[in-house]
């Protein structure tokens, strides 16, 4: 199907339907708007990151999805970066940043996000 073709959101809803709620008996978080996917992976633990990764490469293999690493990034909220935690996706080093940007808006490592919207309104 072409990108931009009637039928691609239609399409992309059928395709996507049900995804991004449970894998399993895992619940996976997603954030969609139009064809732009962003999967929200929450854990206390490196390891637990690390298995929910897994997890949803082995969902993709199942049905036709392909993560790219140079597009996934790990962030942390709360707390101070991990330094001897690696997450891999495919064998893949993940990038650790201190702020991410999705659709014009930006999320920061320890930002206090009830400061940054009184500003806004």
């Amino acid at each position: 199907m072409r990108q931009g073709g009637v039928l691609s959101p239609i399409l992309f809803s059928t395709y996507i339907h049900g995804y991004g709620v449970y894998i399993g008996s895992v619940f996976i978080g997603c954030i969609l708007y139009a064809d732009d996917i962003i999967h929200v992976l929450l854990s206390a633990s490196c390891h637990g990151i690390q298995k929910l990764v897994d997890l949803c490469l082995e969902y993709g293999r199942t049905w036709d999805i392909i993560f790219n690493s140079r597009k996934t990034q790990c962030i942390t909220f709360g707390g101070k970066q991990p330094t001897l935690c690696s997450v891999t996706l495919d064998d893949v080093n993940l990038e650790w940043s201190d702020k991410l940007k999705y659709l014009g808006c930006y999320f920061k490592s320890n930002t206090c996000y009830s400061d940054s919207l009184s500003r806004i309104v």
